[in-house]
């Protein structure tokens, strides 16, 4: 026993979360300003990707069924990142800044589900293509 009424193991996820809201502030390569903007980053990218995929099927008169499922990720995306719009202004030192800052560390869940449901749809388009060249 740590202490009164926790165990070691909650005393050292504590500690380990101390360490994350820690570098959601200071570290340079996780902060949460940084995960932000490189999640931002490849939203853009994989958006990108998508409007040129979208054209080059156009000219070929093709059409992909599951552009639909793409934009409501894409939806979600925005709408989740719009929550962090103060972080990515570099305001994080304002009382929003830094709480927005703090529940940035907490919604990993949530960034891992953005980022595979993206991944998936990667796979699926880059599999398309690979039909239609076949």
């Amino acid at each position: 026993m740590a202490g009164p009424g926790f165990s070691i193991t909650e005393l050292i996820q504590a500690l380990g979360k101390v360490k994350d809201v820690y570098d959601a502030f200071c570290n340079e390569y996780t902060s949460s300003a940084s995960q932000i903007r490189d999640l931002t980053n490849d939203i853009h990218q994989f958006h990108t990707n998508l409007e040129n995929h979208k054209k080059i099927l156009v000219t070929r008169g093709l059409g992909y069924p599951g552009y639909e499922a793409i934009h409501r990720t894409l939806d979600r995306c925005r709408e989740f990142l719009e929550q962090y719009d103060v972080v990515k202004k570099g305001r994080r030192m304002s009382a929003m800044g830094a709480l927005k800052t703090v529940q940035f560390v907490f919604e990993e869940k949530e960034v891992n589900q953005l980022r595979s449901q993206i991944s998936r749809h990667e796979s699926s388009l880059l599999q398309y293509s690979v039909n239609i060249v076949l």
